[in-house]
């Protein structure tokens, strides 16, 4: 059973070192991605012309009163998938970091 356990404390040693790379792999893969696209230059136009009062002013396409908010950017998505991820296993990895370190604590004595 105690050699069992050392096995077990072994692969939860292995499982802890390949999620922490695939974690912090993602979490750079994640902040190396620009977090909005450029604007367009056009929109940067219009927006200048705006201040005038002679021009007439730009209608919103919309007609419906209820407000629609921009599309949330994949990045930000996937960067919030990633935070309830770690956060949904947070307990888990630690009750797992606990079982590791009891294992190293009894291999010593």
């Amino acid at each position: 059973m105690v050699r069992e356990f050392a096995n077990v404390v072994e692969e939860l040693q292995v499982l802890q070192m390949t999620y922490t790379t695939l974690i912090d792999s993602l979490t750079d893969s994640l902040t190396t991605v620009p977090d909005e696209p450029e604007a367009d230059d056009r929109s940067h136009r219009y927006s200048r012309l705006s201040n005038f009062p002679l021009l007439p002013r730009r209608r919103s396409r919309s007609r419906s009163s209820a407000s629609t908010q921009p599309p949330i950017p994949a990045v930000v998505q996937q960067r919030r998938a990633l935070e309830g991820i770690c956060e949904q296993y947070r307990v888990v990895w630690e009750c797992a970091a606990l079982l590791v370190e009891l294992g190293r604590s009894g291999a010593d004595d």
